[in-house]
């Protein structure tokens, strides 16, 4: 099984709000296609994720945050990975998106969740690492 990190400044503009690299991102389905083991892909959030977060100050350290900022990066970051799976979608890839904030209570993460989702994939889930956009997994 391999994980593949897909960077917020590579899939997305950060300079400007809100863009993603459709051609860019395309690209990179295309090349994982040809990828012949299991595959888990990870994406950062770039201009959709850092633009909210900083807009709302919630980019520097943990606290209690807005839970307006909260939702609207939720949002965003949904919109962006809807965008990848179109694309992995169409290069004839079956993608199957597992938001970490379906996992998360507040800031700790829903073991029994975790544990199911472990169960049905057989793969191990690293439960002590959520990362800020999605799940990271590990084997």
């Amino acid at each position: 099984m391999i994980l593949i990190k897909l960077g917020g400044s590579i899939i997305t503009n950060k300079e400007k709000p809100l863009s993603a690299r459709r051609k860019t991102i395309d690209n990179l389905s295309k090349s994982l296609k040809k990828i012949k083991e299991p595959i888990i892909i990870v994406h950062g959030g770039g201009s959709y994720g850092h633009y909210w977060s900083v807009k709302y100050d919630m980019h520097t350290k943990e606290r209690k945050y807005d839970i307006r900022g909260v939702s609207i990066i939720k949002n965003s970051m949904i919109e962006l990975n809807k965008i990848i799976l179109d694309s992995l979608l169409k290069n004839k890839l079956n993608p199957y998106s597992l938001p970490p904030a379906d996992f998360m209570s507040g800031n700790k993460p829903i073991l029994n969740k975790i544990k199911e989702v472990e169960k049905n994939s057989k793969i191990r889930l690293n439960s002590n690492y959520i990362w800020r956009c999605i799940m990271v997994w590990s084997k």
